[in-house]
């Protein structure tokens, strides 16, 4: 019934909400990687940075800041199977900048920023229940981490101790059971990497990246020289940076960009190459030596909003069913269809080869 595809949330920062006119492009796309088609998802309002997380059939946005520069605490739901947003009860806290995560049938809306400063708290979405909680603070503000849920764990790899104006040197990772967060020390600084969760670990690509001078934990002061890298390495759970599986470097140094797994593959789409955007699409797989170029750019098919982008994999309706589905009234669709047998949902995760065939 379904089939993925990769979604690019070309997340704007407010000088370009500013700047953009009434015609703008929606900033929600799908692209097949397959075929190379895109297809625009429904408009939905823009705003400046905000989190963006995927259940399955089911995209969510969340806060972000308005062109008037309050901050929105809006939860927006888009249903593949629908094909339409809708709101969902709103976030106890207005923020932007947040990390946004997915596990365990719940929305994790982690730290940011608003209109009183930095943010520390963090609250969870209860997606069957539709209702909100708020869970333990995080020891530090963070932002522009590298993020992601692996086993029931969620993990905020570097970033941008912003209010401060340093760099965190550590990964931060909430066990979602005891409510409590841990930290585990790196010999680096890392800011703007990207994250994406396999079987039986993390990869974390690119960044910002620097390597520790003294002290090394928790924090360094930053500097807007940071080099960016093209360096990328495996985590395990524990946090360990993993000495036995290797990820090649990207072809390029990048930081800011869009990163999924997609049939197997990672793909890292757009980002910034310096200080300029990167339109590229690169993809591997584990056991390839290096990282391919996609054929089209991201931007083959009009202009991108500039700067931070966001990719998940969605899982959307196949085209000769969605029709059917979209077209019928609900009535007909209630009474008139006998209803799917609900199997074991697949895995999030891909698989990763062992590690003698790295």
């Amino acid at each position: 019934m379904f089939q993925d595809r990769i979604v690019c949330i070309k997340v704007p920062r407010l000088r370009d909400i500013l700047s953009a006119n009434e015609d703008m492009d929606c900033y929600v796309e799908c692209l097949n990687p397959i075929t190379g088609s895109r297809t625009k998802l429904p408009h939905l309002e823009l705003v400046a940075l905000p989190g963006c997380s995927v259940l399955e059939h089911k995209l969510y946005i969340s806060g972000g800041k308005h062109p008037d520069a309050t901050y929105s605490s809006a939860l927006h739901e888009y249903d593949s199977l629908a094909d339409r947003w809708v709101r969902l009860p709103s976030m106890s806290t207005p923020r932007s900048v947040h990390i946004f995560l997915t596990c365990k049938q719940k929305l994790f809306a982690l730290s940011g920023w608003n209109d009183t400063g930095p943010l520390a708290t963090a609250e969870s979405f209860d997606v069957t229940q539709q209702t909100w909680a708020s869970i333990a603070s995080l020891p530090i503000v963070l932002r522009f981490s590298a993020s992601a849920a692996f086993k029931a764990k969620l993990y905020l790899i570097g970033g941008d101790a912003d209010s401060d104006e340093v760099l965190y040197q550590g990964i931060l990772v909430y066990d979602i059971a005891s409510d409590a967060w841990t930290q585990v020390p790196l010999d680096f600084s890392l800011h703007g990497a990207s994250a994406v969760t396999m079987e039986i670990g993390i990869c974390v690509i690119g960044g910002f990246f620097s390597k520790k001078i003294t002290p090394p934990y928790p924090n360094r002061r930053f500097s807007q020289l940071l080099p960016c890298t093209p360096k990328c390495f495996f985590m395990h759970e524990d946090g360990a940076i993993s000495k036995e599986v290797t990820i090649p470097p990207l072809p390029l140094p990048l930081a800011f960009a869009g990163a999924t797994c997609f049939q197997g593959r990672v793909y890292v789409i757009g980002g910034v190459c310096t200080s300029r955007t990167h339109d590229a699409i690169y993809h591997w797989q584990p056991g390839e030596a290096a990282w391919t170029q996609y054929p089209e750019g991201l931007s083959g098919q009009g202009t991108v909003v500039r700067r931070v982008l966001k990719c998940v994999t969605l899982k959307v309706v196949r085209p000769n069913l969605a029709a059917v589905i979209q077209g019928a009234p609900i009535k007909q669709v209630a009474v008139g269809l006998k209803a799917p047998s609900r199997g074991r949902p697949e895995d999030n995760h891909h698989n990763f080869p062992s590690q003698a065939s790295l």
